[in-house]
Formats: C-alpha cells, sequence, structure tokens
C-alpha cells in the first residue's frame, strides 16, 4: 500500500521519521495526530521531518491515525489533502465510528497472511509429509481444545505402527578421493605460489621458518590427504601468514604490492585459482543431487496418488530416500498387500529413471563422477516415531533399530570373499535376506527388464558379514540407458 509519510517507498526507523509530537501522540499515547496547516506547523517545528516530507508532496493538512488491537500497534491510517484545514482534530473525532471496521479488517489480513507464512515454512521447511499431517492435525485439535478448557496437555508422540519400510539411495561412486584429490590439487598449487612470493620477499624480509615450514607441507601433498591436512595448513596460512603479507603491503610500499595483492586475491573461496578444483568438485556434487532429487521429487506425485505413503529424502554424496507404508498411515483407505509391491516397483522404476537422467548429464558435469544405485528390501513391518527433539521420525524401539543400522553398513560392503563392493557403476543393486522376497524381487527385474529399462544378465551373491549383520544377499542387474 502507498505510503505518504515514507519517502521513496523505503524503511524507516520510527524515531527518524516522527517528530516529538507526533510520536507521543501515535506511539506512547495509541491518539491520533492531526496537523490543519502543513505550512504554519513546519514554520513551528523546522526540524519535523514528518512535516518536511508531507509538503514535498503538496500536502496541506493531514491525520495519522493508530489501528490498534489490545494494545498493540498494528498500522497507522494516513489521511491526507492538498487543501489547508479540509483535515484537522475535529472532523478527527469521526474516525472513531471507522476505526474498529479497519482495525478487524487488518487483523484479519495479518491472520491471512501468519497463516499463508505457517503453509510456506511447513511445505518447505519441516519434515510433516502431507501424508502423515492429518494425524499432527488431531493431536494439535486435541491440545487446542484441552487448552481452551484450561486442561493441561502434554502433546503426545506421533507413531505409525505396523508400516513396509522402503529404502533405496543413488550414491555418488568415489566422492571421498575425488574430493581429497582436489584438495590436493588446490592446495598444492597455493603453497607452491606462496613459497615463490616468500622467496622473493626473503630478500627484504626474513621468511626462513616459513619457507620451511611450506616445503614441509608440499612435500605432504606428494601423498594422500589426510582428513586434517586441509584445515592444518588453513589455519597456518590464514592465522598469520596471511595477516603478515597483508602487513608487508604497507612496510614496503610499491616494490611487492602487485605480487601480494595478486597471491591474496587467488586466496578467495568464491574466485580464486586456489579454489578452482575444490569449486569444480562442489558444483559436480551438487548438479547430480539436485538432478537426482528432482526426478523422485516429481515423480513422488504419482506414487502418492495411487497410495497416500511417508517420503522422506537426503542429500549427501548422493540422495538417499525413505517411503513408509501401511494401513496406519491412511486409515481411511483400503490397504493390502498389492500396494506394497506397486511402490517397489515404481521405486526400481524411479531409480533406472534416475541413474539414466545422470547419464545424460555426465557430459555437463566438471568432474566425470560416476553413480551407484542400491534398494534394501525389509520383508516385514516396523514402528516409526516422530521424534520430537528431532523434529523427524525415527524408527521406534530396538528391534524396529536393526533396519536402520543395515542401511548405514550395507552400501559399503563387498562381495562375500572378495574385496569387490556390491554397487557398481551402471547396476541396480537389490539387497534382501529371505527366498520369499528374493522371488518377488526377480519378477520386478523380468518386468523392468520387458520395459527396457533392465539388461537380460542377473547376477546373484551373498553379502559378507558385516557387525552384527549376516545372512544378506543381493541381486545386480545393468541399467539400460
Amino acid at each position: 500500500m502507498k505510503s505518504y509519510i515514507l519517502p521513496d517507498e523505503e524503511q524507516w526507523d520510527t524515531g527518524d521519521i516522527l517528530c516529538p509530537d507526533s510520536y507521543q501522540h501515535l506511539m506512547d499515547s495509541k491518539a491520533y495526530f492531526a496537523v490543519s496547516d502543513t505550512d504554519k506547523y513546519l514554520l513551528e517545528n523546522p526540524e519535523s521531518r514528518l512535516t518536511i516530507i508531507l509538503k514535498s508532496k503538496n500536502i496541506k493538512s493531514f491525520i495519522l491515525a493508530p489501528v490498534v488491537k489490545n494494545g498493540v500497534l498494528m498500522g497507522i491510517l494516513e489521511l491526507v489533502s492538498p487543501r489547508v484545514k479540509e483535515l484537522n482534530s475535529v472532523n478527527a473525532n469521526k474516525l472513531a465510528v471507522a476505526m474498529p471496521f479497519l482495525t478487524e479488517s487488518i487483523e484479519r489480513l495479518v491472520g491471512e497472511f501468519q497463516n499463508q507464512l505457517q503453509a510456506v515454512i511447513q511445505e518447505n521447511y519441516t519434515t510433516i509429509h502431507p501424508s502423515v499431517y492429518w494425524k499432527f492435525r488431531e493431536e494439535a485439535i486435541r491440545y487446542l481444545e484441552r487448552r481452551r478448557d484450561e486442561d493441561e496437555y502434554v502433546l503426545k508422540e506421533v507413531v505409525f505402527k505396523d508400516v513396509y519400510p522402503l529404502y533405496g539411495q543413488v550414491d555418488i561412486k568415489g566422492s571421498s578421493e575425488s574430493r581429497n584429490s582436489s584438495v590436493q590439487i588446490d592446495l598444492k598449487n597455493q603453497l607452491d605460489a606462496l613459497l615463490l612470493l616468500l622467496e622473493k620477499l626473503n630478500t627484504s624480509v626474513s621468511f626462513e621458518e616459513e619457507c620451511v615450514q611450506l616445503k614441509h607441507f608440499i612435500s605432504q601433498m606428494e601423498y594422500t590427504v589426510q582428513a586434517s591436512t586441509e584445515q592444518l595448513i588453513s589455519n597456518y596460512l590464514e592465522g598469520g601468514l596471511h595477516q603478515r603479507l597483508r602487513a608487508l603491503i604497507a612496510i614496503t610500499g610499491q616494490q611487492w604490492l602487485p605480487e601480494i595483492n595478486e597471491y591474496l586475491a587467488e586466496t578467495s573461496k568464491r574466485t580464486g585459482s586456489f579454489y578452482t578444483y575444490r569449486r569444480k568438485y562442489e558444483k559436480t556434487v551438487s548438479m547430480i543431487n539436485e538432478k537426482m532429487a528432482h526426478i523422485i521429487d516429481k515423480k513422488q506425485v504419482g506414487a502418492q496418488a495411487a497410495f497416500p505413503h511417508y517420503y522422506e529424502r537426503f542429500k549427501t554424496d548422493g540422495v538417499e530416500h525413505n517411503l513408509y507404508i501401511g494401513k496406519s498411515i491412511a486409515p481411511l483407505l483400503d490397504f493390502d498387500l498389492s500396494k506394497l509391491h506397486e511402490l517397489r516397483l515404481w521405486q526400481l522404476k524411479v531409480l533406472c529413471n534416475m541413474e539414466a537422467a545422470h547419464y545424460a548429464l555426465k557430459p555437463c558435469l566438471p568432474y566425470p563422477l560416476e553413480v551407484t544405485s542400491l534398494v534394501l528390501v525389509y520383508g516385514g513391518t516396523i514402528s516409526i516415531r516422530f521424534r520430537m527433539d528431532e523434529k523427524r521420525f525415527d524408527v521406534d524401539g530396538t528391534y524396529n533399530a536393526r533396519f536402520e543400522i543395515v542401511k548405514k553398513r550395507i552400501d559399503k560392503a563387498n562381495i562375500k570373499d572378495t574385496q569387490e563392493r556390491i554397487t557398481a557403476a551402471g547396476k541396480l543393486t537389490i539387497v534382501y535376506s529371505s527366498d520369499a522376497d528374493e522371488q518377488e524381487y526377480r519378477g520386478y527385474v523380468a518386468q523392468l527388464q520387458k520395459n527396457g529399462l533392465l539388461d537380460g544378465g542377473l547376477e546373484q551373491f551373498d553379502i559378507e558379514d558385516l557387525q552384527g549383520i549376516s545372512g544378506l544377499k543381493a541381486l545386480r542387474v545393468k541399467i539400460l540407458y
């Protein structure tokens, strides 16, 4: 809405805009403030910024009325006129009839805005998926009704019992090695450049000790970069050496100024050449994650229409997703195992689509990183509980926790009695434990092979025993792009 008292529709501090009289009336007393002759008032109060602004807009008289609800200032009504004395303290009293309607209207608009705000936050920033929103709403209604009756009521945790879990991931293969390699190249380039600079400066200022330390770091770069190496070198450089270089600019004058400034400019994480390969790596991971997440999010719309189920996904070095389906999530609908079978087949199709999308994306990637796909089959049902402290769903109970343990350990597992990982680039790996699961998924694979999404061959192997986990098997099949 247009404002007359704000110059150029900008935000201003109240104390800077309002003069002492208007501030006392509007902000302190919550009463109207009327001026019948702007020119006369400005002569008497030449420092009034408010009157200066209004006069510049050819306003000769005005009324400012606070919109107040329960002692809270919700806004200011501005009435202005190009004629002297048309608005004054006498006709300002007539606003008493209209202000309650205006107050109610603004309160309603604020309420609608808050509801829209809450909807945006819930849709984009919380884990309350639409499929389970109804249960949170039921509990919230119960809480508000009890509070209205002045009864003490503690919000209960939301639990869904007997749901079938589905887990899958598209993981970026060799992401840790690629990142270490990018760090190694960038740091070596930076250390070489810095050592060359210090050797030049050493003719004027002593950098003997720093040169020895840099040569030690450079020799370390010839080997595998440890997790702490990047932080160690960064702390050493930023902790004193770079500050000393900046201080030298004032001391050495113009002699070394261009070279020092050139080096310091390349240390910028956003644009500097010493972060070139790390930026390429981060961009590659981001591009892959965005593409994979977009595909599964889009495909989810159709899957929810078939039967509502809880869905969540996470971006790490790749994209993981969890699906939970069962009668307790949609109690008003008929649920049978055919709904579960449809969702399992859908999951495999989507993973094939995600792999195909990555294959098409590879020529555009700064780094040619591959991905691997995996599905974990769990034959039984579990219970999930919304953790109030973490604001997310988690498995409920120690027995159900086995599913989570398997998820965390399986993707780095090897084929039994070999050093070969169970996942491989260009192949879909299906991990299971029972013969019934194997037969079911062989049927899905056959259907996807018939549809041209999977290759005709099919591997079957045992998985090495993991800590607390044994007896797992896997099917692996090549994906057709």
